[in-house]
Formats: C-alpha cells, sequence, structure tokens
C-alpha cells in the first residue's frame, strides 16, 4: 500500500496493512535477512508507517509487524507515542540537513543507517 504525507514529508509503501476485527491497523514489513531481530532502522521504518496511516486513515497505530519468510518468523513491535515523536524529529533534523547541503559529522550521523556506508568522512 502506498501511503503519504505531505506535510510531513514522508511517503511509503508498506508491504501489508492488516486491519484487525477490533479495527485497528497493523503495518507488516516483510525482510528478507538472515537476521529475524527487531534492528533500530526496522523499528523506525514501521514507525513511520505508522505515522502515515494514522494521518490517512485516523486510527491510532500502535503495533507493526516484522516479517521473515526465510525463517517463517514474525516479530511484533510496540510503537509508542515517544516512538513517533522521535521519527518525527529525525525527518526535521534531514529537512535541516537538506537546506544546509553538508554532511552530518561525528556523533550526528546516523549509526543504525544502512547507508552508512556510502557516507564519506
Amino acid at each position: 500500500m502506498h501511503v503519504e504525507h505531505e506535510k510531513i514529508g514522508l511517503f511509503g509503501q508498506i508491504d501489508t496493512v492488516l486491519e484487525l476485527e477490533n479495527g485497528s491497523l497493523v503495518p507488516v514489513e516483510v525482510k528478507y535477512s538472515d537476521f529475524a531481530a527487531v534492528f533500530k532502522n526496522w523499528k523506525k521504518q514501521l514507525v513511520a508507517y505508522a505515522l502515515l496511516l494514522e494521518r490517512k486513515f485516523g486510527k491510532e497505530v500502535k503495533k507493526g509487524v516484522l516479517y521473515f519468510p526465510k525463517q517463517k518468523k514474525k516479530l511484533i513491535v510496540h510503537i509508542t507515542a515517544e516512538d513517533k515523536k522521535f521519527v518525527l524529529r529525525d525527518i526535521e533534523k534531514i529537512r535541516k540537513l537538506i537546506r544546509s547541503e553538508k554532511m552530518p559529522r561525528g556523533r550526528d550521523r546516523c549509526e543504525y543507517c544502512e547507508m552508512k556506508k556510502f557516507c564519506k568522512e
């Protein structure tokens, strides 16, 4: 499912969205990885999807699922209001970096970022 929200400058393609009997929505992200674990960047991805779903459907999203087909394993990830605030702060930091056209330095770098190996010091 494609979701976007122009005001926060975020969009994504969610692998699957479950609607539970109680009406709540749960984003599901499929990961083809040898490691079935909740890594920080994968949790942030689910949190971002939660924000997008909340804005699109007006329903609070409190959990997501990471599904690992190779291991036939699913991990439930609880999503808090604090998680959502943290992702919104990250988005604002990214906007500032883009406007400044400078690379982050030292501890400002995202240690969990999958693109870290492409950044130059």
